[in-house]
């Protein structure tokens, strides 16, 4: 009862629907498979990316589809042999493979990645699999997972989990800002509202009330609504707040939901299990579908930029290039044998012969098939050639098969001769055989009598008869295998012939073209229009297509359609100067069939073609395709090929050029045309077919190319494809070179003055000589005070009498004066070289002072120790205060001194804080206990500093800050040394 319905259902659409979504109808489709270079033919999802290359998506990996060859996508490593579900891109032009095993695959344009680290592996070790994707504004994206979990990668590598949650798997992320987003979850009709680390859940299932919890799947449309789906019911939704409305919900004739999506061109496209389903944005109730691979498991639906579709499905890849036009198939789906002839009679019936000699009434209404005629003759090739009709309404086919009379639904065989071609006017008609041609009159009972007229037939010269047709002045025209002939009641007179054309051709057919134009078609010579005028010709150098014509048809006014062997083009038919006005290739309107012959009806083309008959609207004909897109492939310099990475510098002799490109098409790419320009040398552009442009010998210049591409007699691309290069001129005549001759002249006049600045400057180089020395001598200054404070601790150690102390605190002290006599060979020391000189002098203070402080060093993340330069022995001088005039006096806490080492952009800063009694409480201690000693190691540092900042590194800062407590008590001194900042370029050696 359900399919009864159904059915039902589909025959009333047959006549409330445009005739493109009508059951018995199919567009034309290309099939891929494995045979034509596909990976594996179970495929998930087809994709174009904003290169408008084609990427499919299948169980052994993924593959790219370019210009009609499938491949796999050249890169510097393999793509992993997984099964790919979705491929989508990122903002930042990346693209993003979702996976069956949960591991994302990105694809940068040069190289695929897969490892993101062992925490993320972690994560996703336990996914079922990737089934949601959303890319950020700021270059991130998120994944969700079938079993619930979401995470987001940046692009730093870097990655953060978000969830795990157990509302079913994760099939659409809605990205609403950085860090606000909406996940869609799967099994249960909730939304998990995540925004700045929050995940808080809505739920619509009141919305989705009575519904079968399968598998959900949604999209968001163009318009801000959504779309839900589960299992074969669907819902229009919108947001309102924190709430979700249901605008429409409607339900579907095949059971299982596999995909939703939206086109560029905004229609809704539904993938079942039973084909594919399309919704036009017009249609607000959703009540006009249009249906497409009825019988196939669709997985993805893809619309391109040149407005062709793509259907991936567990069998293959379909191509669709126009939805509007059609082929015919019966009702269990498989193709009509091969159509030969097409007639439409006065009725409105379509008349349709076969290679089998079959025939078939077809209703134009509701293309339907009314009635069929099997063949009934004996011989092998009976072939329908052509159909005509009579005054009394008998539609007469003739054929290899014989000559056949339709009437009042009764099949007649009239003779068994075979026949080239058959034409009628009023009560004669005319009869091609191979070998002659008669006139037969059609007076009363004709059917007894016409295989007897046959046998009265006219000789041909060629002895090969082709064609005839009747003007509108009751003349007959004949076409034999080497003339025309133009019978009349004054005779038979041979109109065209070979020695008249003094050319080899063979004729295919005559028409009526417009008024007294009479169009005669070859076979490798183009068209040839006869009339009172004289003749004129139509050629292949002239628009059309090709110059093997197979049928000409009037259209409204003086337009006539050509049926070619390589396609159809529309031509404006005149008495003096025929045109073409577009041309359509067979590729893309026949889908590569042979096309016998074909009829316009009203606003719809038929031909009679290898898969049935096709239709399409005219109008279609009229639209121009997209231009494609141009690749430049390969240049190479001097036969050798160059890199193409920005633009390009070549030396003088590097003048001579060959660039190779192609055009980015899903149509026959040989139809495609090029044309080019040099701006600057050719401002004009050149057409040409090939996709080779050799430059010889190019002057030195800057140069841009520009190319463009376009499919036959459609509009030249507007973004074009542009190569900028530079030929350098020879060195002697570069610029820089006459610079440097004008330079070295005024050099030479003032050689004199040249003279006295290098005087000044050799006395300048002994001021900074002397300067160093006095620099250095102040570091040896430092290197004794050092060694004696040293000393005193050793002393402190063996007057204690502690033996084994000592035995360490010297073999440290050995170290440290190894260290003192390395250090101090050179102006400067890395970073990682203080460290540890500092922790090793710390190490010492604190044994000699039985471990009263606890110190710590620390070099931040963004420094790279061991090429991070500072001037030698310029910290030590700061702990030895830190110690001595801090820490060394407390009594109610120990001592805690802290060195860190941090960048910014111009100075390595240098802190020495300590939690001692502060700077004015030991001046106090001083002047109590009568100390007069000042401290020789600060007083060094300071003449180092302004010795530094005059003739070396610019502007060393030094800063003391006085801590304080929360009572306001001293808490401890704070010195910060900012040192402009120098990386070392050579690797240090102990």
């Amino acid at each position: 009862m359900r399919k009864l319905v159904t059915y039902l259902g589909l025959i009333i659409c047959c006549v409330i629907v445009p005739f493109y979504a009508l059951n018995g109808q199919e567009p034309i489709y290309e099939v891929f498979r494995k045979t034509d270079g596909l990976r594996d033919q179970n495929l998930f999802q087809c994709y174009q990316d904003s290169d408008q290359r084609l990427w499919i998506a299948s169980d052994l990996g993924v593959m790219i589809l370019d210009g009609q060859q499938i491949r796999v996508p050249d890169s510097e490593n393999e793509m992993p042999e997984m099964a790919i579900l979705k491929i989508r891109e990122d903002r930042l032009g990346n693209l993003w493979f979702l996976t069956m095993n949960g591991n994302p695959v990105k694809f940068d344009g040069k190289a695929f990645k897969s490892q993101w680290g062992e925490r993320f592996s972690q994560w996703i070790r336990d996914a079922n699999y990737l089934s949601a994707f959303a890319a950020v504004e700021d270059g991130s994206v998120l994944f969700g997972t079938n079993d619930g979990r979401a995470f987001q990668l940046f692009p730093n590598g870097t990655h953060r989990f978000l969830f795990n949650e157990q509302y079913g798997g994760v099939h659409f992320i809605e990205v609403l800002d950085r860090e606000h987003f909406v996940f869609h979850f799967s099994k249960v009709n909730v939304l998990g509202d995540w925004n700045k680390g929050v995940l808080r859940f809505r739920s619509f299932k009141p919305l989705l009330e009575n519904w079968t919890y399968g598998t959900l799947r949604s999209t968001k449309l163009k318009n801000g609504k959504f779309l839900f789906g589960v299992e074969n019911r669907i819902a229009i939704v919108e947001h309102s707040g924190d709430t979700l409305l249901k605008i429409k919900q409607f339900s579907i004739p095949e059971k299982n939901l596999i995909y939703v999506g939206q086109d560029v061109k905004d229609n809704i496209w539904l993938g079942t299990n039973e084909g594919a389903i399309k919704y036009n944005p017009t249609d607000s109730l959703f009540e006009n579908p249009t249906r497409f691979l009825k019988d196939r498991f669709i997985t993805s639906v893809c619309r391109d930029h040149e407005d062709g579709l793509w259907f991936t499905t567990d069998e293959g890849l379909y191509h669709c290039k126009n939805e509007n036009i059609l082929c015919s198939r019966n009702e269990s789906n498989e193709i009509h044998d091969e159509a030969t002839a097409i007639f439409l009679d006065r009725n409105g019936t379509i008349f349709l012969g076969f290679k089998s000699g079959k025939i078939q009434e077809i209703s134009r209404k509701n293309f339907n098939i009314l009635k069929e005629y099997p063949n009934t003759s004996e011989k092998s090739n009976p072939r329908i050639i052509r159909f005509q009709e009579t005054m009394d309404g008998a539609v007469i086919a003739a054929g290899f098969g014989g000559l056949i009379q339709i009437k009042n639904g009764v099949r007649t065989v009239l003779a068994d001769n075979k026949f080239a071609d058959f034409s009628i006017q009023g009560d004669q008609a005319c009869a091609c055989l191979f070998n002659g041609w008669s006139i037969v009159k059609l007076n009363g009972n004709w059917e007894d009598s016409i295989s007897t007229q046959l046998l009265d037939a006219q000789r041909s010269q060629s002895n090969r008869c082709l064609h005839s047709r009747f003007d509108n002045e009751g003349n007959l025209w004949v076409s034999t295998y080497s003339e025309v002939l133009l019978v009349n009641e004054d005779g038979i007179d041979t109109v065209f012939s070979l020695s008249m054309a003094n050319q080899s051709f063979t004729n295919s057919c005559i028409q009526d073209a417009s008024g007294d134009v009479l169009a005669f078609g070859t076979t490798n010579q183009g068209l040839f229009f006869f009339s009172k005028n004289g003749i004129t010709h139509l050629e292949k150098s002239q628009g059309l297509i090709d110059n093997h014509i197979f049928e000409f048809a009037t259209g409204a006014g003086d337009i006539g359609w050509v049926l070619t062997a390589q396609g159809l083009s529309k031509v404006s038919v005149s008495n003096k100067t025929p045109k073409v006005l577009f041309t359509l290739s067979k590729l893309n309107v026949f889908a590569d069939k042979e096309v016998h012959g074909f009829l316009i009806t009203n606003d719809t083309l038929w031909a009679a073609a290898g898969n049935g008959y096709v239709m399409f609207p005219i109008e279609e004909a009229s639209q121009i395709q997209t231009p494609p897109k141009v690749r430049i492939n390969r240049i190479s310099v001097n036969n050798s090929p160059i890199e193409l990475d920005g633009d390009i510098l070549l030396e003088y002799n590097e003048n001579n050029l060959r660039i190779q490109y192609n055009a980015i098409t899903f149509s026959d790419p040989k139809l495609v045309e090029y044309r080019y320009r040099i701006l600057g040398i050719i401002d004009s552009f050149q057409t040409t077919s090939s996709q080779t442009i050799d430059l010889p010998g190019l002057s030195p210049n800057s140069y841009v190319l520009e190319i463009e591409a376009r499919h036959p007699f459609g509009s030249w691309g507007s973004d074009s494809s542009i190569l900028k290069f530079q030929i350098l001129a020879p060195l002697w005549k570069r610029p820089w070179f006459v610079f440097l001759e004008i330079v070295l002249l005024f050099l030479l006049v003032g050689f004199t003055v040249m003279l006295v600045l290098r005087n000044l400057k050799k006395r300048q180089d002994v001021r900074e000589s002397l300067m160093e020395a006095k620099h250095n001598a102040l570091i040896s200054q430092m290197n004794p005070h050092f060694v004696f404070n040293s000393l005193n601790s050793i002393q402190n150690f063996v007057l204690n009498k502690n033996t084994e102390l000592a035995n360490s605190y010297l073999a440290d002290f050995s170290s440290l004066m190894r260290a003192i006599l390395v250090n101090g060979r050179s102006s400067t020391i890395s970073v990682s070289e203080e460290v540890r000189f500092l922790e090793l002098y710390l190490r010492l203070e604190s044994l000699r002072l039985d471990d009263r402080f606890d110190y710590k060093l620390s070099v931040s993340k963004g420094i790279i120790a061991g090429s991070t330069l500072l001037p030698t022995m310029m910290l030590q001088p700061l702990l030895e205060n830190s110690i001595w005039h801090g820490v060394a006096n407390l009594q109610d806490r120990k001592g805690k001194i802290e060195v860190e080492f941090r960048q910014t952009a111009e100075f390595l800063v240098c802190t020495v804080s300590d939690n001692g009694i502060g700077r004015a409480k030991s001046a106090e201690l001083a002047q109590r206990f009568g100390r007069k000693h000042q401290s020789l190691a600060s007083t060094i540092l300071l003449e180092r500093i302004d010795l530094l900042n005059r003739y070396q590194f610019g502007q060393i800062e030094m800063t003391i800050e006085d801590l304080f407590d929360q009572d306001g008590e001293a808490a401890g001194t704070k010195v910060k040394l900012s040192i402009p900042l120098m990386i070392s370029t050579e690797k240090k050696h102990d």
